[in-house]
């Protein structure tokens, strides 16, 4: 009790007392809420029980090290898992340090008492011991399939006990007078009716498998299967004596009296196949975790053969990245690249199940958000650390800056190890060619690592269309007045080689890349410039080769361009004279900072797109004309001819729609184009 003193407003001093009083539970509410709100997945109890197991295992061969005699009499460390499907009831068995009287009450009859933290801290948290308990509450996870567990269990300097309880407030305990384990414990789960499929032996097995494949110590299964054996077949017995009609038909048979033993025929044997049943001890996780060990250690046939368990590929994986991190953040790491990319890695719901992540080599979870970018989900692979905070069921991550450690370091060691591919031309061919997208959206998204990966990319370009090169090989063969480096999206090689937007740029000898993947507009908005060349769109206002020329004819032309500029009216927001033109009459471009005609084009696909984003970011339209085209002089010359008017305005709007498609854009009105082209025919062709 404690006494505050506090002042009244008159100034007197008033003394009031305060309790300290402990919080109280409702044992039977808090083990219901431990058992039910935990856990997801009522499997989970499988993970914890082998996981208390394995801590018992290395419990005792630590204390081993020290005194070799606890050991003596059973030195086989392994955990035993048994069916009895007749009696309902599910059994793990380990031969480890086993438990006292005090340690039964404080750890099983004490929620959130964890034996295994309290050994942990005892060592000084020696990292020569790799146990897994932390919270003290995973042996209740039996009561999930359960409804009554009992534990049988002995140390070695101790008697032999049992436990046992159903789940409520009260459990009881009691001395084995008839000791059957040497040293260990031996937990019996009492299976309750609606959870009758964990008596089924592959349900069983498939879940040791996916948790604790890979602890440190064998778990063995009690199996019982039926096998074919050999058993002789014996032949159908002929009668001794012969009967007395026998013996009258034979009378006048000659007697034969001498015959030898060896001439007499033996009866055949002959083999028969026959069911048995045979019961035995199996080794379930016999799979070695090959991540915890040094990549000098592993064999190119190892590494192939585990990528195969793990992602369920048929095919090899294209190449492979083992790595261990040590200092502040431990964790070791097996990542692959897979030959192929996946046939659904595009889709926005897909189950991610690339990397599996353990913690001390016990299974967690293989959907894991936090462990990569988005860009990199097509990376497979293990990923173990010992430092990664989970919570009490250990199907969450805590967030906190471990998990951006991780990441970052897996995030940097993909990175180099798809800079190492890149000295390989034939592997990273087929990299390229399954993961460039990939590599466009990690430009696009990952500021962090963006000048790395630039280096990464590869393009066809206007000199060499069947050659992927890097931007770094661009500007090495820029020429020396060129200062930008210059692009062009669309749909592929061969129409963006014939767009009239680079005729210049080809004429004056300079490269054109070309964007031909969707992403490639999204990733040039963060690719501004690269080694200090300012990236140019060719379909977009601004590119100049001959400014003073430009202004002289603008000016020289300024009447026309009014009267093409007003026949057009809103279709254009400005008309220009161009000198990117060599053989067309005139094109359409758009403002810096618009979307391109590629880019309109793609978020007209979009079944959801945003209409007002449309109409704010909509092409505006810039019309260019080639001054020195025989019909653009024509037109300027009949322009200012009155009797000429109306078929000069109609050739200014079939010109505008002829540079719609050769720029790339989609026909505002197809049908009233193809009248237009129609009457033209007309009056060229029919009318001689």
């Amino acid at each position: 009790v404690s006494i505050i003193k506090i002042m009244a407003t008159e100034g007197v001093e008033i003394e009031m007392k305060t309790e300290e009083i402990s919080f109280t539970a409702d044992i039977s509410q808090l083990m219901n809420l431990i058992i039910n709100s935990f856990y997801s997945k009522k499997e989970i109890f499988l993970r914890e029980l082998l996981s208390n197991a394995s801590d018992a295992l290395e419990k005792i061969r630590h204390q081993s090290l020290l005194d070799k005699n606890v050991l003596e009499g059973d030195d086989n460390l392994n955990v035993q898992v048994k069916i009895d499907k007749d009696a309902k009831t599910l059994t793990i068995r380990d031969n480890g340090v086993g438990m006292t009287r005090d340690d039964l009450i404080n750890c099983l009859g004490t929620i959130a008492k964890s034996g295994t933290k309290s050994f942990i801290e005892n060592l000084g948290n020696s990292k020569d011991v790799e146990t897994i308990g932390q919270f003290g509450v995973g042996f209740y996870s039996s009561y999930l399939v359960a409804d009554r567990v009992k534990v049988v269990t002995k140390h070695n300097d101790d008697k032999e006990y049992i436990w046992e309880s159903n789940s409520d407030k009260n459990f009881s305990l009691v001395v084995n007078n008839s000791p059957t384990l040497t040293r260990g414990t031996e937990i019996t789960l009492y299976i309750k009716e609606d959870e009758v499929k964990y008596l089924e032996t592959n349900t069983v097995k498939d879940i040791i498998k996916k948790y604790t494949e890979f602890i440190n110590y064998p778990i063995q299964f009690w199996e019982t299967r039926e096998v074919d054996e050999e058993v002789d077949e014996q032949p159908d017995e002929q009668p001794d004596e012969q009967t007395d009609e026998q013996t009258d038909e034979q009378t006048d048979e000659p007697f034969i009296e001498d015959v030898k033993e060896e001439e007499k025929e033996e009866p055949k044997v002959t083999k028969k196949l026959s069911k048995k049943e045979v019961s035995e001890w199996v080794q379930i996780n016999d799979e070695k975790p090959i991540w915890t060990l040094k990549p000098e250690d592993v064999k190119e046939e190892q590494y192939i053969s585990f990528y195969k368990k793990i992602s369920g590929d048929y095919n090899e994986p294209l190449t492979q990245k083992h790595f261990h991190t040590e200092g502040q953040l431990e964790c070791n790491c097996l990542l692959y690249i897979p030959e192929k990319q996946p046939f659904d890695m595009f889709e926005t719901d897909r189950k991610k199940n690339n990397i599996k992540l353990y913690v001390k080599k016990v299974f967690i979870m293989d959907d894991c958000d936090e462990l990569l970018p988005e860009w990199l989900r097509f990376i497979k692979g293990v990923v173990d650390s010992n430092d990664i905070p989970l919570n009490v069921s250990r199907e969450i991550l805590q967030q906190n800056k471990i998990m951006k450690q991780i990441k970052n370091v897996i995030v940097k060691k993909i990175i180099e190890l798809i800079t190492e591919l890149s000295d390989d031309e034939e592997k990273y061919a087929k990299f390229y060619d399954n993961y460039s997208k990939m590599l466009k959206l990690g430009v696009h998204e990952d500021s962090k690592n963006r000048d790395k990966l630039i280096e990464l990319l590869r393009f066809y370009t206007l000199n060499d269309e069947n050659k992927l090169i890097t931007l770094k090989e661009y500007v090495e063969n820029m020429k020396e007045e060129q200062t930008s480096i210059y692009y062009i999206c669309g749909d592929n090689k061969e129409i963006l080689s014939k767009s009239p937007l680079i005729e210049k740029i080809r004429k004056e000898g300079y490269n054109v890349l070309y964007f031909t993947d969707t992403i490639d507009e999204y990733m040039v908005q963060n690719l501004k410039e690269y080694n200090e060349k300012k990236l140019v769109d060719v379909s977009k206002d601004g590119i100049k080769f001959d400014e003073d020329n430009l202004k002289k004819l603008q000016e020289n032309n300024k009447d026309f361009i009014k009267f093409v500029k007003d026949t057009l009216g809103d279709k254009v927001t400005e008309v220009k004279i161009s000198d990117r033109l060599q053989d067309t009459p005139c094109v359409l471009v758009t403002a810096e900072y618009g979307w391109t005609a590629n880019m309109e084009r793609i978020m007209k696909a979009q079944a959801l797109r945003n209409n007002q984003m449309d109409n704010f970011m909509t092409s505006k339209k810039i019309m260019e004309l080639n001054m020195e085209h025989i019909i653009i002089t024509t037109l300027k010359e009949k322009s200012v001819i009155a009797e000429e008017k109306t078929a000069t305005l109609d050739v200014i709007k079939l010109l505008y729609d002829n540079a719609l498609l050769a720029s790339g854009f989609a026909l505002e009105d197809a049908i009233e184009y193809s009248k237009k082209v129609n009457k033209m025919i007309e009056i060229g062709f029919c009318d001689e």
